[in-house]
């Protein structure tokens, strides 16, 4: 199906764009993080999988949170975000560091709930 490869493509080229970009140096580290550079986020549903990296920061580049869900349901991720001013840059489709149309702004230094569609993800990213 050639509309949804490129869709898939332009998905994963803004995923390139992204870490190239300069915040997207939070992913590229020549020497050994510290051990809590990365924190994992585990929902119950083993089809299901989160992470925070650089957040807080300690390196170049900004916070990052992403959330990956295997499972063909929605599922909800209670978020550990440092602080920060976050916001949603990826949802499985569009990436766009500006932050995707319609979101808003979290206010970091909390725990909240996000649900990610079945068989999708979500990027957020820090410094907004």
């Amino acid at each position: 199906n050639r509309p949804e490869a490129a869709k898939a493509l332009a998905y994963y080229a803004g995923l390139v764009r992204l870490r190239c970009s300069e915040a997207g140096s939070a992913f590229r580290v020549g020497v050994k993080p510290p051990a809590d550079y990365y924190n994992w986020i585990l929902p119950p549903d083993t089809l299901t999988l989160g992470y925070c990296v650089n957040a807080p920061r300690v390196h170049d580049g900004a916070g990052f949170v992403v959330l990956l869900n295997a499972n063909g349901d929605p599922q909800t991720f209670n978020i550990p975000f440092a602080p920060g001013r976050w916001r949603q840059i990826g949802n499985g489709v569009t990436i766009d560091p500006a932050g995707l149309p319609g979101t808003s702004v979290v206010n970091g230094a909390q725990s909240l709930a996000f649900e990610v569609p079945g068989l999708s993800s979500a990027i957020f990213m820090d410094g907004f």
